[in-house]
């Protein structure tokens, strides 16, 4: 019986065994099919994802800021034929020269409404809802073929269907935020396809003709997105390593010119990348030229010279890699001539600050919160690679590694050494910032501790590079080597790489990361099973490989999907009616001063022009808004000084009408103050419990007052920004938080002399400590100092909590004219929503408090100076 059992076990195991073969023989017979399968379930799946956010449009209305100025010019291509090219409802008084912006997005929506309206009846505003799915799924059928090109259908199938359910890549190519980055990656995914089969092709014509279709997809993307960068320099890098290495042919010349023309074809359609020949010292595309002027020397002038200068070639170097470097020396020498010696200087420091921080290190740069470093894990505001990758950043690291260890399989004694040097470097680079969690604090400082001038990331990824160019000089004879690099392995490597060192620097760009980081993931996928398979001998065993992809999806499906659906405009009701307001009540030449970030919806929805907007094509202006405006200091000693405020805004922006402020300013006010070099900050807390005022407080008058009021903050702490003494001890700003702001408080009555439970490490053994605040401020009023020790921050209670006004702070116009309401000389309310402040409208951006006060110009005038200060015009200027 035992027997009959086992023999029929075996027996339906081999039936499983055949039936996993034959699906896999199918497979094998009917790739063409798969792969319209693969395209199609693709596409479904890009499709669904993406528009379940739709039905919380109502109205047309669009969640995001920056995407309503496409959508204002897309109206005037529609309604006029074309977009001006000086945008005077941008930057008031001098306009905006619009060929310096990317229109790609305005002439695709307009496209699209023209399109749909030969179906059925559309809006301008649905055009644009659908626009980024159309683009995103057009985008996606190129992205299937390059990994399917690369590596098979199994890859491309499972790349193809993670990217399109990946967090990281689903925002900003949902219904309802056509940006910039979904016309891009129309054009991004079929350039690199086009690029890559026009380099393995050997026939000329399907050389040109896909080099053609490519250079079109250039212009197109970099029309589009200036995020196009972190696929054109791993483009750029490659196209020059396979000259050096010897896999570029001589008909690869063709290929290269036709991209070099199409780079000067941008020039055409945009102003943004520099005038003709200057785009080329444009590190984006500064590899091509020399790329196609290396090819054209190895092929065709070498051979020429070879009777002359091989006599000079050392002994330790290949023909090839001697005619390589004989190619570059010539080319540095031209290039003394243009674009200058100069240009060197500048282009390793631009390298070395962006491999930090890829969009600056100016103090604007540094406010923009999507401009932030990302920790690997961040559990308080997921500014990291964990929230928008999870379980694919494992798989995606993983694949890198294995590629590249495949991609040097022609070296066998060295590979090993260069891939344990990889997988230290990008390793290290992106656990530099761990995690924001306090308790991983100490891996970050060990991460952060420099060594001649750089930190221990910068020195192994540096020791990556430098040992690849020592085994390349190493290896140089082995010529026949190095042209057995596959392209396409070269590129997705660099593609990686390359976005990985751009978004350990700026969260944004993990955007960038996540189309190579899909095609590695399904590659790992892939490798698991062919490994799995050579050691069991079963693909049935080995096909679990393939399930755990089909979970991982599966998740990831069920996140994104969660994730859409809650996509709400931030166009709240109150922001609608505020703008109905503007238009039926201000003239129609009204000018609008704020900060930046509000500029699109009150140039679209307002129809009104502006002084600032999310373009930041003038961060200047930037700074003269958050310093001499915001931040300008108007109050003292009981009288109003509106120097300042009079002077920036008659002689720097053209006398606005009106200024318009939200309650959204006051956690912003950290940018202001940034950016204008009044580094400070408003922190605000919320009601945590009540507590009898007993002997362990001795607040106050117990009897008068006889309960307290404890306040918490919603981050955590309250640092405190200036050093102040108390007792005989010096409370050092960085070192010192206030745990809780304790206020006494009777049955009709508030105390408005708060203290403050303080924590300081070097103090005692006891380490929290009451000490009073130096001042309050009251509403319709002023801030009132009323002792001369004591923490110099000042308490303002609004309706749900407590907002701490720093000292440097408490006579600025923000906080005079908007927070306390007070009479201000030259600024008179015109509308007033008549939402009370509270901190739930300044964190949530629900319950939008919105004040839009009428600039007097006869009360400002006394004060306006004959000429602007000299160091207004330095940006930064001066602290204080």
């Amino acid at each position: 019986m035992k027997n009959k059992k086992e023999s029929k076990k075996a027996d339906d195991e081999e039936e499983l065994e055949l039936d996993f073969d034959s699906v896999f023989e199918y497979v094998k017979t009917h790739k063409f099919v798969i792969t319209i399968i693969g395209i199609i379930l693709a596409l479904g799946v890009t499709w669904i994802v993406r528009t379940q956010d739709i039905p919380n449009f109502v109205g047309g209305i669009l969640p995001d800021l920056d995407t309503y100025v496409f959508l204002r010019y897309a109206n005037d291509i529609i309604t006029k034929g074309a977009i001006p090219l000086n945008d005077t409802m941008r930057y008031y008084p001098t306009g905006f020269d619009t060929t310096s912006e990317l229109m790609t997005p305005s002439y695709a929506i307009a496209a699209i409404y023209r399109i749909l309206n030969l179906f059925t009846n559309v809006s301008v505003n649905d055009a644009a809802i659908l626009f980024p799915v159309i683009t995103t799924c057009i985008g996606m059928i190129f992205f299937f073929l390059i990994a399917h090109d690369a590596f098979g259908n199994a890859v491309a199938v499972i790349s193809s269907l993670l990217l399109a359910v990946s967090q990281g890549f689903l925002y900003r190519t949902s219904a309802g935020v056509p940006e910039k980055e979904p016309i891009a990656i129309m054009f991004l995914f079929p350039m690199i396809y086009f690029i890559l089969k026009a380099i393995r092709n050997t026939d000329l014509k399907k050389k040109i003709i896909y080099s053609l279709l490519c250079g079109v997809c250039i212009i197109g993307s970099a029309a589009s997105w200036g995020g196009s960068n972190f696929t054109f320099i791993p483009l750029e890098i490659t196209l020059f390593l396979l000259v050096m290495f010897g896999v570029s042919t001589r008909k690869d010349s063709i290929v290269y010119f036709i991209l070099v023309l199409s780079i000067l074809g941008i020039t055409l359609v945009s102003g943004r990348y520099g005038v003709f020949l200057d785009i080329f010292k444009n590190y984006m595309f500064i590899l091509f030229v020399p790329a196609l002027f290396l090819n054209l020397f190895v092929h065709e002038l070498y051979p020429k010279l070879n009777s002359f200068v091989s006599k000079y070639k050392p002994s330790f170097l290949s023909e090839q890699f001697y005619s390589v470097l004989l190619g570059i020396f010539i080319l540095f020498i031209l290039t003394l001539i243009y674009p200058g010696i100069s240009y060197y200087s500048y282009l390793f420091k631009f390298a070395f600050e962006r491999i930090n921080n890829p969009f600056g290190s100016d103090p604007f740069a540094l406010s923009v919160s999507e401009n932030q470093a990302p920790y690997f894990y961040d559990p308080s505001s997921h500014v990291d690679w964990w929230s928008p990758l999870n379980y694919t950043f494992f798989t995606m690291l993983l694949g890198s590694f294995l590629l590249f260890y495949e991609l040097l399989k022609e070296f066998k004694h060295s590979r090993l050494i260069l891939t344990i040097t990889y997988v230290a470097s990008i390793v290290l680079f992106i656990f530099a910032r761990f995690s924001s969690d306090s308790k991983y604090a100490w891996i970050n400082n060990i991460m952060d501790q420099p060594f001649l001038g750089l930190q221990l990331h910068h020195w192994v990824l540096f020791s990556f590079f430098a040992y690849f160019a020592f085994f390349t000089f190493k290896n140089n004879k082995r010529v026949e080597a190095f042209k057995k690099f596959r392209p396409e392995y070269l590129f997705l490597f660099l593609w990686f790489l390359l976005s990985a060192i751009g978004a350990s620097g700026g969260v944004r760009l993990i955007f960038a990361v996540c189309p190579p980081a899909m095609i590695l993931s399904g590659y790992f996928f892939r490798k698991l099973f062919d490994i799995i398979n050579r050691f069991v001998e079963s693909k049935t065993l080995a096909s679990s490989a393939y399930v755990l992809a089909i979970i991982l999806i599966g998740y990831n499906l069920f996140v994104s999907i969660n994730l859409n659906k809650n996509i709400y405009p931030s166009f709240t009701s109150e922001w609608n009616d505020a703008m109905n307001w503007v238009k039926l009540n201000t003239p129609i030449d009204s000018v609008f001063a704020h900060w930046w970030d509000y500029g699109y919806w009150v140039q679209t929805m307002g129809d009104r022009a502006t002084n600032l907007d999310g373009g930041n094509f003038f961060v200047d202006r930037d700074h003269l808004m958050g310093r001499y405006l915001f931040a300008s200091r108007v109050f003292n000693n009981g009288t109003y000084n509106m120097s300042e405020p009079a002077t920036a805004l008659v002689r720097n922006f053209g006398s606005p009408e009106y200024f318009l402020i939200i309650d959204d300013d006051v956690l912003k006010y950290v940018q202001m103050g940034r950016i204008g070099k009044r580094p400070m900050y408003y922190t605000v807390g919320i009601p945590d419990q009540t507590m009898t005022n007993d002997v362990r407080f001795n607040i106050a008058n117990a009897s008068t007052y006889p309960s307290i009021a404890v306040y918490k903050s919603i981050y955590g702490a309250f640092p405190v920004q200036e050093d102040f003494k108390y007792n005989n001890f010096l409370y050092k700003a960085g070192q010192t938080y206030i745990v809780n702001i304790l206020f006494p408080y009777n049955e009709t009555d508030v105390s408005p002399k708060a203290y403050a439970a303080v924590y300081n490490s070097y103090a005692d053994s006891a380490n929290v400590k009451l000490v009073p605040f130096n001042c309050y401020c009251t509403y319709g009023e002023q801030c009132y100092y009323y002792r001369n020790d004591g923490l110099p921050e000042c308490t303002y209670l609004v309706s749900d909590g407590v907002v701490l006004i720093p000292q440097n702070a408490s006579n600025n116009l923000f906080t005079q004219l908007y927070l306390l309401n007070a009479t201000v000389p030259g600024f008179e309310i015109a509308y007033d929503n008549d939402r009370l402040l509270n901190i739930q409208g300044m964190v949530s951006q629900s319950l939008t408090d919105i004040k839009i006060y009428k600039i007097n110009y006869t009360a400002l005038d006394p004060f306006v100076l004959d000429s602007v200060p000299n160091y207004w015009t330095t940006t930064g200027g001066v602290f204080w």
